[in-house]
C-alpha cells in the first residue's frame, strides 16, 4: 500500500513539473511574440509616412482642343461671301474704316502690330546675312536701321491709301466694293513681290556698300542661287526615281543632263519628259535606257 502511495505521489510531482515546463514554454513564446510585434510596430513608426494620395477627377482634366489652322485669304474671302445677307452685303460693309484696315493687315501677318513686328524681323534677318558676308560697319548699320522704320511706315501708308475713299457716311454697298478692290490690289502686290522690290532699306543698303562689299554680296548671291538650283535638280531626279525607277547608270547620266547649264529651264517632271522626247533615239539612249523611257511614256499617255 505504501508503495502505491509513493508511486502516486511521484506521478503527481512529475505531472506538476511537466505542467510548469509547459507554462514556462508558453510564457516564453508569448514574450517572444510580443517583442516581435513591438519591434515591427516600432519599425513602422520610424518609417516616414506615405504622402496622402490625391484623387484625380477625370472631369478636372481639361480636354485638348483640336488645333485650328489659319485660313488662307482666298478661303476667308469665300466664307465672307457665303455669309452675305440677301442683298449680297457682307460684314465689310458694316465695319468702320479702322476695322477694315485691320482686316487688310490680316494679309500681312495678322494685326497692325503683328505686321510691324514680323516685317522688322524679316528685314533684320536679311541684313544679318549681308553683315556676315560683307562685314558692315557701325555707320552703315545705323543708316540701314533708320530706313527700316521708314519702309514700314511706307507700307502702312499704302494700306491707308487703299481705303482713303471711305468716309463715315459712305453707304455700306460702296464701302464693301472699296474694300474688295483694296483686298485684291494688296493681294496682287504680294503675289508680284512689289512690297519687297520697292523696299527703301534695300536701296539704302546698296547705296552704303563699298565696291568690294558689293562684289562680295554679288558672289554670295550667285552661290546661293546655284545651290538652290542644284537642290531643285536633285529633287526633280528624286521625283523621276519614284515615278519610273532608275538604275544607277541612268540616274548618274540623267543627273549630269539636268545639271548642264543649257538645261536650266527644266524645272518639272513634265518639262524633263518633253526635253527627252525631243532628242533623237541615240541621244536619248545615251542618257536614259529605252526600257525606262518607254515605261515613262506609257505612264504619261495613260494619265487622263
Amino acid at each position: 500500500m505504501e508503495s502505491i502511495d509513493r508511486i502516486w505521489l511521484a506521478l503527481r510531482r512529475l505531472s506538476a513539473r511537466f505542467l510548469l515546463v509547459r507554462l514556462a514554454l508558453i510564457a516564453a513564446s508569448l514574450v517572444a511574440a510580443g517583442g516581435s510585434v513591438c519591434f515591427s510596430q516600432a519599425t513602422q513608426d520610424s518609417k516616414p509616412a506615405d504622402p496622402p494620395k490625391t484623387e484625380i477627377r477625370k472631369e478636372a482634366i481639361p480636354r485638348i482642343q483640336p488645333r485650328r489652322l489659319p485660313l488662307v485669304p482666298a478661303v476667308l474671302q469665300a466664307r465672307m461671301l457665303q455669309n452675305a445677307d440677301n442683298g449680297g452685303l457682307t460684314i465689310h460693309g458694316k465695319l468702320s474704316r479702322a476695322e477694315l484696315e485691320e482686316m487688310l493687315y490680316g494679309l500681312l501677318g495678322g494685326s497692325r502690330q503683328a505686321f510691324r513686328r514680323l516685317r522688322r524681323e524679316a528685314i533684320q534677318r536679311s541684313i544679318d546675312r549681308v553683315d556676315q558676308v560683307c562685314k558692315l560697319n557701325d555707320s552703315q548699320k545705323e543708316k540701314i536701321d533708320g530706313s527700316i522704320e521708314i519702309d514700314i511706315a511706307r507700307i502702312e501708308s499704302t494700306i491707308t491709301s487703299l481705303l482713303s475713299e471711305i468716309r463715315e457716311d459712305t453707304p455700306p454697298e460702296k464701302k464693301q466694293a472699296i474694300y474688295n478692290n483694296a483686298w485684291q490690289r494688296l493681294r496682287t502686290m504680294q503675289q508680284q513681290d512689289t512690297l519687297d522690290q520697292d523696299a527703301l532699306w534695300k536701296k539704302v543698303l546698296h547705296a552704303t556698300l563699298t565696291a568690294e562689299q558689293q562684289k562680295q554680296l554679288d558672289e554670295d548671291e550667285k552661290r546661293v542661287e546655284a545651290t538652290r538650283e542644284r537642290s531643285g535638280k536633285y529633287r526633280l531626279l528624286l521625283l523621276v526615281q519614284r515615278k519610273v525607277g532608275l538604275t544607277t547608270p541612268d540616274r548618274q547620266r540623267l543627273l549630269a543632263f539636268l545639271l548642264d547649264p543649257k538645261h536650266s529651264s527644266i524645272q518639272s517632271v513634265s518639262t524633263l519628259f518633253e526635253a527627252l522626247s525631243e532628242l533623237s533615239d541615240s541621244q536619248r539612249n545615251a542618257i536614259l535606257s529605252e526600257e525606262t523611257f518607254q515605261a515613262w511614256k506609257q505612264q504619261a499617255t495613260a494619265r487622263p
